[in-house]
């Protein structure tokens, strides 16, 4: 959480860095639309997935997310950040329902890494070549992702970095307590 990181530190003088702003906008479009995340707890943080962890299938609520991959997983080919194209615009009426549900149906096991993909299965998943350093900028509010579950005694970490087009975003305090067990609400 945002509120726990130490600050000043690396990542959070990266994450309030005009530059970085300015590049994550000009990647989106959003030149002069793009804001930092007003939340205390989920602006800024590091998703510590340890062995035997992964992530679901899932939307995010914020519009852009910036990760940087710190430490990979130590087994090759596990821990690995699957997306699909982008399914929905960002919209709260458009769930997109009927491919939401075709990518729950097919891509539901996270111990399945799906090297080989269903080139007959729409919409497919696609994994992204993640090694530490790598900045990636990611509408998780569009394509749902996940990461497959982690082997091997080392963690994975990513920094996540959320920018939204709209100033004052924050995290419901329902997505703040499953991600860091507490809502700012809380405070």
């Amino acid at each position: 959480a945002y509120d726990e990181l130490v600050s000043p530190s690396t990542l959070t003088d990266l994450y309030q860095n005009p530059t970085l702003l300015q590049l994550v906008a000009a990647i989106t479009g959003k030149e002069n639309k793009l804001y930092l995340s007003d939340d205390p707890i989920g602006c800024c943080s590091i998703n510590v997935f340890r062995p035997g962890y992964y992530h679901s299938i899932h939307f995010d609520e914020s519009e852009f997310s910036t990760t940087l991959m710190l430490q990979e997983a130590e087994v090759p080919g596990t821990g690995l950040f699957q997306y699909t194209n982008q399914l929905r615009t960002f919209c709260e009426t458009d769930l997109a329902l009927e491919e939401v549900s075709s990518v729950i149906q097919t891509y539901m096991d996270p111990q399945e890494t799906f090297a080989e993909m269903k080139v007959d299965s729409e919409p497919q998943l696609h994994t992204l070549q993640f090694e530490p350093g790598t900045l990636s900028v990611f509408s998780g509010s569009r394509s749902l992702h996940r990461v497959t579950t982690v082997e091997g005694t080392k963690s994975r970490l990513v920094a996540v970095l959320t920018f939204a087009s709209q100033p004052g975003f924050r995290n419901s305090k329902e997505v703040q307590k499953l991600f860091w067990g507490r809502s700012s609400a809380d405070d």
